[in-house]
């Protein structure tokens, strides 16, 4: 044993000997094998995501932006250079990367020689990309606007998304048409979506029908989606050639127009003061007060002042013939319009409806009381200690009062005004020339610079008695109608008043004695102009003779946007549904194409509506010529 131990140990000391030299050859040829392949394969993750770069990846759906990049202008190329060779594509148009969430969907070559992203599909969740994927897309992993994620629900992205005008596909009528002809399911998964407009592109929030939980979004151009809808209608509702049509004879829209260039769909004004003509349209109505006989502004049109009159029976009714005994309470009520609320409150001795200001607000004049012999009661209210004075004024019968300067009174009846001196309490008539400067002394306090209000006659229905509240544009031929047919105010028993800086509008009705305020509200500016499918295929030869010669003479080529009308056999669109009239403007060119432009609107477009003449005895008619409008994001076909 002793003889034989040296000759084991040194065997051993030999095979670790040999084990240690055959690692070094496995390193050493590890090492050269790794830098053969690294000098035949140039190593593609060394953008964003190389070895100094951060791994969170940050997509903007607002701004349409991954990791500060325009999504819009990444290629294939860029997108590999980011993270990588995608881990499966669909033929060159698409690439898939299944791990981080994301699917980037490029342009053909045919339509973009250098194949731009047109699409990003965000995954929220665990998703099978078709029925024979062997492969699942893992939930994306980076950061979202607003720290959105499959945790949420479709009720909550509408809430938080409120400035993108989110529309859920359940409350969209054209997408719900469309959907009409999908199976049940295939509907409620087109129609589980929110669409949201924003900086030239749009995005889609999707959500599961049942649970709505959000589970992907979808951020992409709109201009792809409008070619491939372009494409699939009829030969006859194409536009007009692209170029410059020799039976139209022009090319170029009509000078003088507000250039489309100028105007960014989907803009907001940063402020009020700010708005166009197009960025203003009337808010919700709000329920003030029943039973208000009076209303008026104070001067800075910061507060709202009423008299309400309610009857307080003591002892019902005890036979037809012989009414309830009782008493009128009548207060002078003073209502905060910012706050959107009533403040303060006065006990008026007696009725009163006719209300006045003086010029510092620290009085209230009611008149229409109680007579005393041939004259009136006036009841001054002082606002800070809230007494009331009564005063007997010797005063021909009037209709309204106004309060210019501290020590006057204007007394207005339908063709004279009166003067009281409130120094003297003297009566004395002014002349003609004084009293028109009396009532439309107010029209001098309209204080937004673009804007103004007019009331105008019914444009689509002559010699009605009814009157359209329009908002112009000073500078822009552009105006929106606030309120369609509404009573001539002169045989109003209520009224209409605005705040002279134009943010309220409020209205008295003279039936229930009811005051409403609705407030006039900022939006982003709209789509102003629209191309026109079809519209070539329905002209008769006399009208397009008449369109012609209107171009030619840069004349009036005046028409209306309607809903559609459908043959309910079949669906199919037979013109315009002149029941639904939506807005007015003109006929132009561009390049060769029919588009409309707008002037005047009244209710919201949209895609598929049609563009149809004014009826018959207007300066334009072009019979029963009609066209489809495209409604799409930006106005471009």
């Amino acid at each position: 044993m002793k003889h034989g131990s040296p000759t084991l140990f040194m065997r051993l000391s030999m095979l670790v000997h040999c084990l240690s030299v055959l690692a070094v050859f496995a390193v050493v040829a590890d090492a050269r094998a790794f830098g053969a392949s690294a000098a035949k394969k140039p190593n593609l993750n060394v953008g964003v995501f190389g070895p100094s770069s951060p791994t969170k990846i940050d997509v903007d759906f607002v701004e349409g932006k991954i990791n500060s990049l325009d999504v819009f202008s990444l290629t294939l190329e860029k997108v590999s250079a980011m993270f990588g060779p995608p881990s499966g594509t669909v033929g060159a148009s698409a690439a898939i990367y299944h791990d981080l969430g994301l699917q980037f969907i490029f342009a053909s070559p045919d339509k973009d020689p250098r194949k731009k992203c047109r699409a990003l599909n965000v995954y929220l969740t665990r998703t099978n990309l078709s029925s024979g994927a062997t492969r699942t897309v893992r939930p994306f992993s980076g950061h979202l606007n607003n720290g959105v994620s499959g945790r949420w629900k479709a009720k909550q992205a509408l809430a938080e998304f409120v400035q993108l005008n989110p529309i859920d596909g359940n409350d969209d009528k054209d997408r719900i048409e469309k959907a009409k002809q999908l199976s049940e399911n295939a509907r409620r998964q087109a129609l589980s979506s929110i669409r949201l407009a924003s900086h030239g592109h749009l995005v889609a929030l999707r959500y599961d029908p049942e649970t709505t939980l959000l589970n992907h979004v979808l951020i992409y151009l709109p201009q792809e989606s409008a070619t491939n809808a372009v494409s699939k209608t009829a030969a006859s509702e194409s536009f007009v050639a692209n170029t410059p049509n020799p039976t139209i004879g022009v090319a170029s829209s009509v000078p003088g127009d507000v250039a489309a260039s100028v105007i960014e769909v989907g803009k907001e004004p940063s402020s009020f003061e700010d708005a166009e003509a197009w960025n203003l349209d009337l808010g919700a109505e709000i329920i003030i007060s029943t039973n208000v006989v009076g209303a008026i502004f104070n001067h800075d049109a910061s507060k709202l002042i009423y008299v309400t009159s309610v009857f307080v029976a003591t002892r019902p009714a005890r036979n037809s013939f012989e009414p309830p005994k009782g008493y009128n309470t009548n207060k002078l009520v003073f209502y905060d319009l910012e706050k959107r609320a009533a403040f303060q409150m006065i006990i008026l001795p007696s009725p009163a409806g006719c209300l006045a200001s003086a010029p510092d607000d620290k009085r209230v004049v009611c008149v229409g009381g109680r007579a005393i012999g041939s004259g009136i009661e006036m009841l001054f209210a002082d606002i800070e200690s809230s007494k009331v004075i009564p005063v007997p004024i010797d005063a021909p019968q009037f209709m309204t009062v106004s309060w210019p300067k501290s020590n006057v009174l204007f007394l207005h009846a339908r063709e004279s005004t009166s003067q009281l001196n409130l120094d003297t309490l003297k009566v004395s008539d002014v002349s003609r020339a004084e009293h028109y400067a009396a009532i439309n002394g107010n029209d001098g306090r309209m204080s937004h610079k673009n804007c103004e209000i007019k009331i105008e006659m019914n444009h689509w229905v002559p010699n009605s008695g009814r009157f359209d509240f329009v908002i112009n544009s000073r500078t822009k031929p552009f105006s929106k109608i606030l309120k369609h047919n509404v009573l001539d105010p002169d045989q109003d028993r209520g009224f209409w008043k605005w705040t002279p800086n134009l943010r309220y509008l409020i209205r008295l009705d003279g039936g229930d004695n009811r005051l409403t305020l609705t407030p006039l509200v900022v939006r982003k500016t709209p789509q102003i102009e629209f191309p026109i499918l079809g519209l070539e295929s329905t002209l008769t030869a006399d009208a397009l003779s008449r369109l012609q010669n209107a171009f030619k003479a840069q004349k009036n080529t005046q028409m209306a946007i309607f809903g559609k009308k459908t043959n309910p056999l079949n669906e199919k669109v037979v013109g315009p549904n002149r029941e639904d009239y939506k807005a007015n403007g003109k006929i132009v060119v561009k390049e060769g194409k029919f588009w409309f432009r707008l002037i005047n609107d009244l209710d919201p477009i949209t895609d598929g509506d049609v563009v149809a003449s004014l009826p018959n005895g207007t300066e334009f008619y072009l019979q029963d010529a009609w066209g489809m409008i495209s409604a799409k994001k930006g106005g471009t076909p």
